[in-house]
């Protein structure tokens, strides 16, 4: 579907009417969120087609759309469209959790084991992805601040009476 420039390579910036700069009529794809008509030209949004096609892995997206996959990665791996794929990756993986958790809610107000199994995914939140999930402890209660600083003290005590006890060895032995 895409073109090549004249040395033969598959394009990248020049697939996208905002980047080709030196080859705006071999631009396919616009970078917003919705098609763009542009002098009675149809610039086709990439990002609906990749959320359309709903592909996590992102080959078959690739095989549809562009020339070859190694096309797609050369595109994905530039600095400029980092900001572009990195949203719409986060955006993809949403929407399909979002599927999946309705189907989870669905089938936990059913009744059998899977409505078990269901809610009690929910109500441990299973669907929050604890290695992004910020901690939301929040500020230490005075309590446990006034606790840490009595052990820091209480440690501090033994090691000064260790350092007294040792140098006092130190002053019998000479």
């Amino acid at each position: 579907m895409t073109d090549q420039v004249q040395s033969g390579a598959p394009l990248t910036m020049g697939l996208f009417y905002e980047t080709a700069f030196h080859t705006k009529e071999k631009a396919i794809f616009t970078l917003q969120d919705e098609d763009r008509v542009i002098d009675g030209h149809t610039y086709i949004s990439l990002y609906k087609l990749y959320m359309e096609c709903e592909d996590l892995t992102e080959y078959d997206f690739a095989s549809k759309y562009m020339e070859s996959w190694k096309q797609w990665d050369r595109i994905t791996k530039t600095n400029w469209f980092e900001p572009y794929i990195s949203r719409w990756r986060t955006e993809l993986e949403l929407k399909i959790k979002a599927r999946a958790l309705k189907s989870i809610v669905e089938t936990a107000s059913k009744e059998g084991k899977s409505s078990f199994e269901a809610q009690k995914y929910l109500l441990a939140k299973g669907y929050i992805d604890k290695t992004t999930e910020p901690n939301r402890r929040g500020r230490p209660s005075k309590l446990e601040v006034e606790r840490k600083l009595k052990e820091e003290a209480f440690l501090d005590a033994d090691i000064q009476a260790d350092l007294e006890r040792i140098s006092q060895n130190d002053a019998t032995i000479q």
